[in-house]
């Protein structure tokens, strides 16, 4: 608690106030009224402003409303220049970037031979994936998923792999060997969830 004596208008802790009086014995709380006989006001925690996340409320002394005193609040931290305030908000902001990591949903590398999936060599998340033509293959999860904020990264044993399609359900690759759909030998996946 912080205490206002009314002749020099001082702002003290309690603690200070019961050091300068060592000889007296004071209740463990101390009143109002016992305040007053000392010649001091009791000052009461006035309202903290909220701003910006980098901001914070900072002690700017006291205020006399309707005869209590309160204590008064600011927004800081204060700067001298706007140049110091934008230096300031950009070295919080990129000290408080948080980074997620993306969560693996489903991984396998498969065999192709003859245009058939033939072997899945390891796969987790994936329930079946097969050849709908020349190059072009869809790939089953076990589990829908809940949106499409998931990527593919993909890879091929020979030309050129991407997501041409994709759902809850499934992915759509397509393979191009100079601009011509074809069969790798070879493909693999890693699907990571993005938010």
């Amino acid at each position: 608690m912080l205490v206002r004596n009314r002749s020099n208008g001082a702002v003290i802790t309690e603690g200070d106030f019961r050091r300068d009086y060592p000889n007296t014995s004071f209740p463990r709380r101390l009143s109002p009224e016992l305040l007053d006989a000392f010649g001091f006001d009791p000052v009461l925690d006035g309202p903290q402003p909220t701003g910006e996340a980098w901001q914070h409320a900072v002690h700017d002394g006291v205020e006399e409303i309707n005869g209590q005193w309160f204590t008064k609040w600011t927004l800081g931290p204060v700067f001298d220049t706007p140049e110091d305030e934008a230096a300031y908000i950009a070295e919080w902001q990129l000290s408080n970037v948080t980074v997620s990591t993306p969560r693996l949903i489903a991984s396998g590398v498969f065999t192709v031979t003859d245009g058939f999936v033939e072997s899945i060599g390891t796969a987790s998340g994936i329930a079946m994936v097969f050849a709908i033509d020349i190059g072009t293959y869809w790939l089953f999860f076990t589990e829908p998923q809940a949106d499409l904020s998931y990527a593919a990264y993909v890879s091929s044993s020979s030309g050129q792999i991407n997501v041409s399609g994709r759902s809850t359900e499934y992915l759509e690759l397509c393979v191009k060997d100079g601009g011509v759909l074809s069969d790798p030998s070879e493909f693999s996946i890693n699907i990571v969830r993005t938010s």
